[in-house]
């Protein structure tokens, strides 16, 4: 046996079996179950999912006081939920919207309405907040850009084609476009009378009276109690040399929307009796003095009945005081600054 011993021997089974044994318990490590996470890790989870849950309430709270107007204190919930959960998306979103309302600081607008998208890529409420962000800036680029965005995200809702219709008429002046966007909408949703009657402004602006009076009276067999589609018609006719049609459409305009809606006093009433005749221009302005969207629309409405009725140096008089409001709105303000551009008119 080579000088082997017989203790020799016996050593190399056991050596076999315990290297054997090693092996054995190496290769079943593998398979053991995970740990239990250690009680300080639970302890971490539970403190997150804590704050998780406050940062979620004094969001609530934020939403709470957004809804009552109370904008400084809604925009300190905010920071407090953010502070707790970075990550959620809404608290950045109203935090952002907040900023830009209230403040008018459209830069941090502009970052807390990223900061939600980045968090939320196909978060289309985020995107329409941005869209409004850049048109305040005048950015108009990157609002038509962000209105293409969120078509691609949501290609069939028919809203997205009417804020980019509208945006083609009062941003960018593109009236082809506009009636194009504003068409697939209806290709969408051929009983959408708000795009209807959008349809029917950009055929106005268009000079395509009889197609503009058209959507107007589809969108009238839809919701006949719309008082700015009877204004909208008004304009057209009057535009289009059908001034003596006005007064007894408004009038007749103002008998049904009094008998559906049972409410006496209304502003857009108001601007119906100027139409039907039942008012002075100078009782309009004097209704119309307190509230700047009221004054506004007053300054647009008749603005262009001076022009249609002859008077276009005083038309556009009252349609530049009109463009110089600036109010933040998709509205007669907007419109009064295509108008002058259509007239040919240097806009302040």
């Amino acid at each position: 046996m080579h000088g082997m011993t017989l203790m020799s021997l016996l050593a190399v089974p056991s050596l076999i079996m315990f290297l054997c044994l090693i092996r054995g318990v190496s290769a079943s490590i593998d398979y053991l179950p995970k740990q239990p996470a250690t009680p300080v890790d639970a302890i971490a989870r539970t403190h997150e999912e804590e704050q998780r849950k406050e940062a979620l309430e004094l969001y609530k709270m934020g939403e709470h006081y957004s809804k009552l107007g109370k904008v400084d204190e809604a925009i300190e919930q905010y920071h407090k939920a953010l502070t707790l959960d970075p990550n959620l998306s809404e608290a950045h979103l109203n935090l952002g919207w907040s900023y830009a309302l209230k403040r008018r600081d459209y830069d941090l607008a502009l970052q807390e309405t990223l900061a939600a998208i980045r968090l939320k890529p196909e978060f289309t409420t985020a995107y329409r907040n941005l869209w409004w962000i850049y048109r305040l800036q005048k950015n108009y680029d990157k609002a038509l850009e962000t209105l293409k965005k969120i078509i691609s995200i949501e290609p069939e809702n028919p809203i997205n084609y009417l804020n980019l219709g509208e945006a083609y008429l009062i941003d960018t002046k593109d009236i082809s476009l506009a009636i194009q966007s504003l068409s697939k909408g209806l290709d969408r949703d051929p009983n959408d009378f708000h795009i209807l009657r959008k349809l029917g402004k950009a055929y106005e602006f268009d000079k395509q009276y009889g197609r503009a009076l058209a959507q107007y009276e589809k969108a009238l067999t839809i919701n006949s109690s719309d008082p700015y589609t009877y204004l909208f018609m008004a304009v057209t006719l009057g535009k289009a040399g059908r001034g003596s049609e006005i007064p007894p459409i408004m009038k007749k305009a103002i008998a049904s929307i009094k008998e559906k809606l049972s409410i006496p006093a209304r502003w857009d009433l108001t601007l119906l009796q100027f139409y039907a005749g039942d008012i002075t221009e100078e009782t309009l302005f004097a209704q119309g003095k307190l509230n700047p969207i009221h004054r506004c629309q007053a300054l647009y409405y008749a603005g262009l009945k001076r022009i249609w009725e002859g008077n276009t140096p005083k038309g556009i008089e009252y349609l530049t005081e009109c463009r110089s409001m600036g109010i933040d709105a998709l509205s007669e303000y907007e419109y009064a600054r295509t108008e002058l551009s259509v007239l040919n008119t240097k806009t302040p």
